[in-house]
């Protein structure tokens, strides 16, 4: 796996959409996603969903699968709507395979978004 450096040497920050529905679903890309690992058998890039305000309440929901190889693309969507109303906000990490059966994340967080706004009213 080749990694992209900027003109100064830095490798680019991973560039994210996300598209979400409320209570219907939730499509998350991701561009640029480098991780220095060779073995995807070995590693992937794992989503997680938390609610905001409890620390206990962490969901793994899922890996992100190649959309588009030529555009750097990868992509996860999630249309189970008891699982998108238990999450506030989703980030990235990238786990060894065999170490998340745990349910707790342990890599650095790659990438970190807020799908839902906040109400701009009270």
């Amino acid at each position: 796996m080749f990694t992209t450096l900027t003109a100064h040497g830095k490798t680019p920050a991973p560039l994210v959409r996300v598209f979400f529905t409320e209570g219907k679903s939730l499509v998350f890309y991701a561009y640029d996603l480098s991780s220095g690992h060779s073995d995807a058998a070995t590693y992937a890039f794992y989503v997680w969903g938390k609610k905001d305000g409890d620390p206990h309440l962490l969901r793994n929901l899922g890996t992100f699968a190649k959309d588009d190889h030529a555009q750097k693309r990868w992509v996860l969507t999630i249309t189970d709507p008891k699982v998108l109303a238990e999450i506030d906000s989703v980030f990235v990490t990238l786990e060894p395979t065999d170490q998340t059966k745990a349910g707790r994340p342990s890599g650095k967080t790659a990438v970190e978004c807020i799908p839902r706004p906040p109400a701009n009213h009270p």
